[in-house]
């Protein structure tokens, strides 16, 4: 059963776990094809909000919880600030359990929450993080943002 939830808080520290960043780059591809439907400019990836999006991927893996609000009551913008994004907007999609990049945008495209997030218009810079290991069902987390000026 997939889960799905969007747009409260995250954060956590660096950890070693196992990224998928060939699946995230396919993820940031399906996020990119149903903005260029609607006439949005594609997001671009962004190293500081992939670094928050697999800190808090890692997290939730690795402690056994699922939510946008971090352990230590960290928040997306405060672990997107922690990595060294100053977002002056920032969004954040979470999903678990579905099988491939495609099951993600599937479900997030079909939840009224994710889809606004996905199709935000303000939205420029993306980090995309999928946490797998084995006997648990995959992490998933989207971070997106634009940095203030």
């Amino acid at each position: 059963m997939a889960v799905l939830l969007a747009l409260m808080p995250v954060w956590a520290a660096a950890q070693d776990c196992p990224i998928d960043q060939a699946a995230a780059t396919r993820l940031l591809d399906e996020v990119n094809a149903e903005r260029l439907q609607v006439g949005l400019i594609a997001v671009r990836p962004e190293a500081a909000l992939t670094e928050a999006a697999q800190d808090h991927a890692c997290d939730m893996l690795l402690h056994g919880y699922f939510d946008h609000r971090g352990r230590d009551g960290s928040s997306p913008k405060t672990r997107a600030e922690a990595a060294g994004y100053r977002a002056c907007m920032i969004l954040e999609n979470i999903a678990m359990g579905q099988r491939d990049p495609r099951g993600v945008i599937g479900d997030w495209m079909n939840s009224p929450g994710h889809r606004n997030n996905i199709l935000n218009k303000d939205a420029e810079d993306a980090g995309i993080a999928i946490a797998r290991e084995a006997n648990r069902p995959p992490i998933y987390v989207m971070v997106l943002a634009s940095p203030c000026r």
